[in-house]
């Protein structure tokens, strides 16, 4: 027990602190910073270039004259990806016999092979040892069986719809994980050959992506509508691996998370937050949230990237934003090493002006006068390149447009990470409070593409959902969860803000390479590479050593390879 003249003590103390703390907030001074955006501060590397001096490895055959809408959205995909790990590839819509020579690998966009090419004579090229990757399933047509000992199966059922997935241990660089509605693919159910290696598993054991070794050569089977999604890229590129056995290609290497509309400028929200948490939602993301976000960061050695949403319909009257938390916030997530960007609603919204943008400008100015933001998300609703333009005009030093990675893209705005003249697309690939359903199944495929987490946490969320079962009181358990799942077990990837996460997206679209294996090693060669450029390495073959590169092991299967030089060679 404290003596009641030591209890006075420091209420007297408590009360002079706070009643400084209350001037200075008052103080407009007291409010600003002089902060830079640490990303002014970057000075591009040169790019190093090497000649491979070794017969190359054989690129892509993608085979397939598309007919529905399906199977030209699967061949999309299949471009899509294998333009992601830097392949060649040839396109055709039939193969020949004079295809069927050397050692490319085949992808078939179509499941009815027999359309596009001589049945027969692929079986032989796969059985003399060539590779193939079937990525439209397997025919519906039940008499279209010829190739099933090549594919592996012993027996067939019927199709169904298939939702719970399983990513099975070593062909991807993450755990062996059940997600319960994961995805929904209409695949075949039956029994397959003992040799058959299983990639992705459904429900009731059923095989939906396997490899099997058939005689001196080897294939993958996706049975089910997987590549009708870009979300599923990842499922294509883990099958490739496996068919490769030794396998290549560059990745981002970076973890991205963002705090999105934070902190609630105005007061529209409170009813909601009043209702939830007994207390305004500026008071409870400045006083409850804010240091349980901060806290999840550091333990989890991740950097903030927040966006504050200043651009809708509405206009922007700075005297009721809420000045001291704007400020306050803004300046712990600069004290932590993270970034302020923009966010804007862009449902409904057709008459913005520049002069609406221009008040946003004033009223961050007024806090942060010498930092430039360099990133724009349209958080809600979809942007056209007039409102890009736009703010481009008040803001020029915005040189990133975020969007989601997946989007019906008539109500909200979606890209891959590329860079499109003189401006970088950084996509958001998951968001949400909870690892589940189809937000964990994009999650692993992305890491597997891609090797990079971009994860949105939308604070604007917690008060405008109108379920009790959608705000914090609930989602703080699940948010555990994620974090655990999405962070805890990715050391392998560097955590950034987007603008150095950028620089990544920059470097590896300027990146070429070529690669040539060998019974127990692969050489790599390079072009206009950044030093440090990692990659994602799969071999059924441990590695041994390394020259002109280090190498992480991530599980038994995948490692991570940094170049040091633009040549290098693994051994293994």
């Amino acid at each position: 027990m404290f003596s009641l003249k030591r209890l006075a003590y420091i209420i007297i103390i408590t009360m002079i602190f706070s009643g400084l703390f209350f001037l200075f907030n008052l103080d407009p001074d007291f409010l600003k910073s002089q902060s830079i955006n640490e990303a002014d501060r970057y000075v591009p590397s040169d790019k190093v270039s090497a000649t491979l001096t070794s017969v190359a490895d054989n690129g892509f055959l993608v085979i397939g004259d598309t007919q529905t809408d399906a199977e030209r959205q699967i061949k999309t995909n299949v471009i899509k990806a294998l333009t992601l790990i830097k392949s060649e590839i040839t396109i055709v819509n039939q193969v020949t016999e004079t295809d069927l020579t050397g050692n490319v690998i085949l992808v078939f966009v179509v499941s009815d092979v027999s359309q596009v090419g001589n049945l027969e004579s692929i079986a032989n090229y796969i059985t003399d040892g060539g590779r193939a990757v079937f990525a439209a399933g397997i025919p519906f047509e039940t008499d279209l069986r010829y190739l099933d000992p090549v594919w592996g199966i012993l027996e067939r059922g019927g199709f169904k719809t298939v939702t719970d997935i399983t990513f099975k241990q070593g062909f991807f660089p993450y755990d062996e994980t059940t997600i319960i509605k994961g995805y929904s693919t209409y695949s075949m159910t039956l029994r397959l050959y003992e040799a058959c290696e299983i990639i992705l598993e459904g429900e009731n054991e059923t095989p939906l992506v396997w490899a099997h070794q058939y005689n001196m050569g080897r294939v993958a089977m996706i049975n089910g509508t997987f590549l009708e999604s870009k979300l599923s890229i990842g499922i294509l590129i883990a099958s490739i691996n496996s068919v490769r056995e030794q396998s290549l290609y560059p990745i981002l290497a970076t973890k991205t998370v963002f705090l999105d509309a934070i902190p609630p400028l105005f007061d529209g929200n409170d009813e909601h937050s009043f209702e939830y948490y007994g207390r305004s939602a500026e008071s409870f993301v400045r006083d409850k949230l804010w240091g349980v976000l901060l806290q999840k960061a550091i333990l989890l050695d991740l950097k903030l990237t927040s966006s504050f949403m200043a651009i809708d319909k509405q206009p922007f009257d700075s005297q009721n934003a809420n000045q001291q938390s704007f400020s306050y916030i803004n300046r712990e997530i600069i004290r932590n090493k993270g970034e302020i960007t923009l966010s804007g609603n862009h449902v409904d919204l057709s008459n913005l002006t520049a002069s609406r943008i221009a008040q946003t400008r004033s009223f961050f100015l007024k806090f942060f006068p010498k930092y430039n933001i360099h990133s724009y998300y349209p958080l809600y609703g979809k942007i056209d390149q007039n409102q890009i333009d736009l703010i481009n005009s008040i803001y020029p030093s915005i040189d990133i447009i975020r969007m989601l990675y997946d989007s019906d893209r008539s109500t909200q705005s979606s890209g891959d990470y590329e860079v499109i003249n003189d401006k970088v697309i950084f996509p958001t690939t998951t968001y949400g409070y909870k690892a589940e359903g189809l937000q964990y199944f994009t999650y692993i495929s992305v890491l597997t593409a891609y090797g990079a987490i971009s994860h949105s946490f939308d604070i604007n969320s917690l008060f405008t959902v109108p379920s009790s079962e959608s705000n914090w009181n609930t989602l703080n358990k699940t948010f555990d969860i994620l974090t655990e799942r999405y962070f805890s077990k990715t050391n392998w990837l560097d955590a950034m803000t987007i603008s150095p996460a950028t620089e990544k997206v920059k470097e590896m679209n300027a990146l070429e390479f070529k690669t040539s294996t060998e019974f127990d090693k692969m050489s790599v060669a390079c072009t206009d590479m950044t030093v440090g450029q990692k990659f994602m390495f799969y071999s059924t073959k441990a590695i041994q050593s390394a020259q002109g590169a280090t190498f992480k092991r991530i599980n038994s299967r995948y490692y991570l390879i940094e170049a040091l030089n633009a040549s290098f060679v693994l051994l293994f």
